[in-house]
């Protein structure tokens, strides 16, 4: 489930950075960039992230829930 949230997390990444670093492209398509960027974090990473903290952390954390580390799959 970590593997999932940090794999749509990337391109959400993506998205934004091309939101605020932006040449050449037009009004629209910088529109675009910012639906799919917030359609992602609303829609994927918030239902996979509320999940994600309500499972265990592993055996060798009795306890202790999980959550999201945000981890670079593959840094752009």
């Amino acid at each position: 489930m970590a593997d999932l949230f940090d794999a749509a997390h990337q391109p959400m990444l993506q998205a934004l950075c091309r939101c605020f670093l932006h040449s050449g492209e037009t009004n629209q398509e910088v529109r675009t960039l910012v639906q799919t960027a917030v359609r992602l974090m609303a829609g994927v990473l918030r239902p996979l992230g509320s999940l994600l903290t309500t499972l265990p952390l592993g055996p060798d954390h009795p306890g202790e829930l999980a959550g999201p580390a945000f981890y670079m799959v593959h840094p752009a």
